[in-house]
């Protein structure tokens, strides 16, 4: 996992802890909000998408809680919804616990996880 994912996620944990939300990519978002937004939506993307490393999918989960794949005002059954977990671990990808939980079950500070 590369130092710019590190850094990109640093932000947007930042923003989320000082605004109490993930951020937008829609208006009135700020033109930091939104690149953070759009940079959110692409990993979003790729973990739909299967793109997406099982080690970077449970760093985000670990940082930003176990909804962060689902995309803002789709409802349940859609792609990233809660209804496909059982069909992540199926395909080998981290199960992701209520806490956060990466694999095994292991949890704890995602700054710290490889």
């Amino acid at each position: 996992m590369g130092v710019k994912f590190r850094r990109q996620l640093h932000r947007v944990v930042e923003f989320s802890a000082s605004c109490g939300r993930l951020p937008s990519i829609g208006r009135p978002a700020s033109a930091e909000e939104r690149r953070l937004g759009m940079w959110l939506h692409r990993q979003r993307r790729r973990h739909r998408d299967r793109i997406a490393a099982a080690a970077e999918a449970a760093l985000l989960a670990r940082a930003l809680g176990s909804d962060w794949a689902r995309t803002p005002g789709l409802g349940a059954g859609r792609r990233g919804s809660a209804g496909e977990a059982a069909g992540d671990t199926a395909r080998g990808w981290p199960a992701l616990d209520g806490r956060g939980a990466g694999p095994g079950g292991q949890s704890g500070g995602w700054q710290d996880a490889n």
